[in-house]
C-alpha cells in the first residue's frame, strides 16, 4: 500500500484546543496527557435519551443526549450545515520580565477556530460533504485544513497549497464528523462539575439555559481520566442550548466560560472561552469537486527493493 501523508488529516477534535491551550502554558511545562475516552460519549442514536432528559433534566442526561453520533444527525436531518466559532484564551496572571533559569516563560495563548461542515447526502446515500477548519476571518488559501468527500473520492488541502485527490480508502472521516457533531458535548462536559441547568419546552424545541451551580451543592458530575481538569475552578458559566424535540439533536448553542487554575509549574492562569454553533437542515445542498492533482504516492521499502533486485537472484 502507498504510504499516506498524515499531514493531510484535518483536525476536528475540539479538545485539541483545550489540551494545547490550558496545560502547556510555559516553555518548560510538562506535556498534557491525551484526553481519555469519557463515559458520557455513548453514541446512543435513539430518541429515548431526550425523553428521559426532559422528564428529569440532569447534566449527565444532557451529556448522553449530546453524545449522539454524526450518523444519527444526518439520518434525522438529511443534508445540513454544521458551523461553529470558538475562541479560547489562557492568560498567566504574572509574566516575569526575566524568568528563572530552567523554568520557562508563561505565555498568553489565544486560540481562534472556525469549523464548517456541509453535508449534502440524503440518508442511505454515499458520503458527499465539505469540511473545513481554521482561524476565522482569513481567506480560503489560509484555511488550516480542508476535506471534500464525493462518493468514493477524497480531496484534501493544506494552507497555501493546492488540492490533492485520492480514492477514499477508509472510514476515519467518520471520527472527524463525530467530533464536529459532539463539539457541544465536549464543552458541556468541560463545565459539567460547575454546571446548573434550566429547561423550557418551546414548541418543537427544548431550550436549556446554562449557569454556574451553587458552590455549596454537590457536583453534578466529575471528569473521567483527565487529571488536569479536576483542578479547574469556574468563575462564570453561561449559555443556551436548543435541542430538537423530535430527534434530540442540537440546533443551536452558545457557551461562555471563565475559569482559573494553576499550570504545570504551579503558576496561576486565567482562561476564557466563547462558543457559538448552529446545526441547520439544508435541502438542495450541492458539493462540487475542486480542480486537484493526484496525491503523490511512495512505494514501501520492501516493494522498492523487490523491483530493484528483480532478476538478480539467479546470478
Amino acid at each position: 500500500m502507498p504510504r499516506r501523508d498524515r499531514s493531510l488529516i484535518p483536525r476536528t477534535r475540539l479538545w485539541v484546543v483545550f489540551a494545547a491551550s490550558v496545560v502547556g502554558c510555559g516553555d518548560a511545562a510538562t506535556p498534557a496527557p491525551a484526553p481519555a475516552a469519557v463515559e458520557t460519549r455513548t453514541g446512543d442514536d435513539k430518541t429515548a435519551p431526550i425523553e428521559a432528559f426532559v422528564a428529569s433534566p440532569t447534566v449527565p442526561g444532557l451529556l448522553v443526549v449530546l453524545s449522539a453520533s454524526h450518523e444519527a444527525a444526518r439520518r434525522a436531518l438529511g443534508p445540513h450545515v454544521l458551523r461553529y466559532e470558538l475562541r479560547h484564551t489562557v492568560t498567566p496572571r504574572e509574566i516575569p520580565e526575566l524568568p528563572a533559569v530552567d523554568e520557562g516563560t508563561p505565555r498568553v495563548l489565544d486560540v481562534q477556530d472556525l469549523l464548517e461542515l456541509r453535508w449534502a447526502s440524503a440518508p442511505g446515500e454515499p458520503p458527499r460533504f465539505h469540511l473545513k477548519q481554521g482561524p476565522p476571518g482569513v481567506d480560503n488559501a489560509q484555511v488550516e485544513h480542508e476535506l471534500i468527500v464525493l462518493d468514493e473520492q477524497a480531496y484534501t488541502r493544506l494552507p497555501h497549497r493546492g488540492w490533492l485527490t485520492r480514492p477514499l480508502d477508509g472510514s476515519i472521516h467518520e471520527q472527524w464528523l463525530d467530533d464536529a457533531q459532539r463539539s457541544v458535548h465536549d464543552l458541556v462536559e468541560f463545565a459539567a462539575p460547575a454546571l446548573a441547568l434550566a429547561v423550557v419546552e418551546d414548541g418543537d424545541a427544548v431550550v436549556i439555559t446554562l449557569s454556574k451551580a451553587d458552590a455549596s451543592g454537590p457536583a453534578s458530575t466529575r471528569h473521567v481520566g483527565q487529571a488536569w481538569r479536576e483542578h479547574v475552578q469556574f468563575d462564570r458559566v453561561a449559555g443556551t442550548i436548543a435541542l430538537d424535540r423530535a430527534t434530540g439533536r442540537w440546533r443551536e448553542a452558545t457557551v461562555e466560560l471563565t475559569y482559573h487554575l494553576e499550570d504545570d509549574a504551579g503558576r496561576p492562569v486565567d482562561g476564557a472561552l466563547t462558543f457559538a454553533g448552529t446545526l441547520t437542515p439544508a435541502e438542495g445542498l450541492t458539493i462540487e469537486a475542486p480542480p486537484a492533482e493526484p496525491l503523490p504516492e511512495r512505494l514501501r521499502l520492501e516493494e522498492e527493493r523487490k523491483r530493484l533486485l528483480d532478476g538478480l537472484a539467479a546470478f
